[in-house]
């Protein structure tokens, strides 16, 4: 009887251990995504002060461009940012 209890022990402190390291594999992926997540939220931010500047520009020289167009422009930026990303990650 007390070989088994030994070793039903030693096989419940293996799955302890076990199951320990994967939750921590868990919350270490969880937050490197949640990191790599904030990086591109981060990027949202960050692309239309980058391109007021030329959207101002293009504004100036074009007045008769409706806003919506220079709208689309950052946007097509800001997805193109994004397509570029994901296409990095994929490799």
């Amino acid at each position: 009887g007390s070989i088994t209890d030994g070793f039903l022990e030693v096989v419940k402190a293996f799955l302890g251990k076990l199951l320990d390291s994967l939750t921590s594999l868990v919350d270490m992926i969880n937050s490197k995504i949640g990191n790599i997540v904030e990086s591109i939220l981060a990027l949202f931010d960050y692309f239309p002060s980058l391109f007021s500047g030329f959207t101002g520009f293009l504004a100036a020289v074009f007045p008769f461009l409706p806003q919506e167009f220079f709208d689309i422009l950052i946007l097509g930026a800001a997805l193109a940012a994004v397509l570029l990303i994901l296409k990095v990650l994929r490799k």
